[in-house]
Formats: C-alpha cells, structure tokens, sequence
C-alpha cells in the first residue's frame, strides 16, 4: 500500500485494478508450483519407500520434510522481531533477506554435491532391514 497508494476509503489513491489482478495471477502460480513441489516430492517418496513398511516410511518422510519446511519461517520471523526491537527502529527485512542469502549461497556450496550424489544413490540402498 505504502507504494501503489493508500485504501480509497481513507482518502487516498485507489490502488489500480491490473495490481489485483497481478496478485491473483501471482497467488494462482505459487499454488501450482506448490501443488507441483508437493506431488513430485510424494513420487520421490514413493520410490525410495521400502515395499515391507511401505506408508509407514512415507509419512515419516514426509514428517520429517515437514518439520524440516516449517522451522525457518519462524527463525526468520523471530529475527526479524530482534533486529526491529534494537535502538533506532532499523528496518528487519533487509538484514534478515541479506543473511538468508547468505546461508542459502553457503549451504549450496557446501551440501550441493552432497545432495547431488544423494540422487545418484540406488533404490537399494534406501531400503531399511526389518528383521
């Protein structure tokens, strides 16, 4: 609001229809990448699941992604709350966008091969021993 213009109840600008329109669109295409992230994760799943246990892996997969997905938003949202209660109202977004690109470019760097040879791995070798 702060840069296309205030509400038209207040006052203001209204805010034009084709921004609306743009945040539909945008809205709609990041429910189709997560719909897509999510089906093609659940065949990932799918397929490393060993026969004799089947679903039971696959929900702790899928827990354990999920545990792993929900953690960050609230660090980077706790950080953000600590960088705004310092003296002089300095605004979080910036350091915490800053910082998170900064550990993103460092995990790449230090787990991209290992996530690379994760994928090259045989379907045996995720297999569990049930005795």
């Amino acid at each position: 609001v702060f840069a296309l213009g205030t509400d038209a109840s207040r006052g203001g600008t209204p805010i034009p229809a084709y921004l609306y329109a743009l945040g539909t669109v945008a809205s709609c295409g990041a429910a189709v990448a997560s719909a897509s992230m999510f089906v093609s994760q659940m065949a990932f799943y799918n397929r490393v699941s060993d026969p004799k246990i089947g679903g039971t892996y696959m929900t702790m997969l899928n827990t354990i992604s999920n545990l792993g997905g929900q953690w960050p938003g609230t660090v980077v949202l706790a950080t953000k709350g600590a960088i705004e209660a310092l003296p002089g109202k300095p605004n979080g977004f910036y350091g915490v966008a800053l910082a998170s690109l900064i550990a993103g470019v460092v995990w790449l760097t230090a787990m991209g091969r290992r996530a690379g040879r994760l994928q090259e791995e045989p379907r045996a070798s995720w297999r569990v021993s049930v005795a």
